[in-house]
């Protein structure tokens, strides 16, 4: 398996490379330069922080506690791999579940989907805030008004909410159609924990945003971050 992991991933890159054009290389020019090492290291370094808030959020919706950190995170990892040779990322729950047995299968699904959508309701909430400062923007671009957009913002976090809360009883639905058994679990365990988490790595991901633009000269962290 990692083999062949190891050999999809270096077909991509070299693909990738045979479509760079020379006159898009000039960002080699950046590399001796120490404002662009100090950047790109401290963004890697973020990307570690990253993982793990993601790791500890799904650990805590999965809610398994006969697994360990690191066997999540093996999960995690492995989802993470295999999701980049299919589309719409559907070989992230394939590369998890493969780590947990049948039974649990559908609690690894479920909670996989219910950390991805806290961090879209998260994401969707700082959209609708900023979207504030932006209203001759949204409105230029989108051909909408800002009570509009801000209506629309309002029923995409209802529905994400209710995603997230009816997520095991679609699932139990679903598989009790294919003669399959689900112990997904449909409790009232709150979110605030998990949420947190989620803004917490909708931060990290700005600064990484921030690092890179500011690693590439494009743009001041303080203007990056704004």
């Amino acid at each position: 398996m990692q083999i062949l992991l190891l050999l999809g991933i270096g077909f991509l890159l070299q693909q990738k490379y045979q479509e760079i054009k020379p006159e898009q290389l000039a960002i080699q020019s950046l590399i001796t330069k120490g404002r662009f090492v100090i950047g790109i290291s401290l963004a890697l370094l973020l990307t570690v922080v990253n993982y793990a808030l993601e790791i500890i959020k799904w650990k805590g919706l999965l809610h398994l506690p006969a697994y360990g950190i690191w066997h999540h995170t093996k999960a995690f990892l492995s989802g993470s791999a295999i999701s980049l040779f299919m589309p719409f990322r559907s070989g992230e729950y394939l590369g998890r579940i493969l780590y947990f047995e049948k039974k649990n299968w559908s609690r690894v699904i479920i909670s996989s989907m219910r950390s991805g959508l806290l961090q879209l309701l998260v994401t969707l909430l700082v959209g609708m805030v900023c979207s504030v400062f932006a209203i001759p923007v949204i409105e230029k671009l989108l051909s909408l008004n800002i009570y509009t957009a801000f209506a629309i913002g309002v029923v995409g976090i209802i529905l994400i909410v209710m995603a997230i809360r009816l997520l095991p009883i679609w699932v139990r639905s679903l598989l009790k159609r294919i003669n399959l058994q689900s112990n997904a679990r449909d409790d009232s365990r709150q979110f605030t924990k998990p949420f947190g988490l989620s803004v917490l790595r909708y931060g990290v991901f700005v600064m990484q945003y921030a690092l890179l633009l500011w690693a590439c000269q494009i743009a001041g962290l303080q203007e990056a971050i704004i």
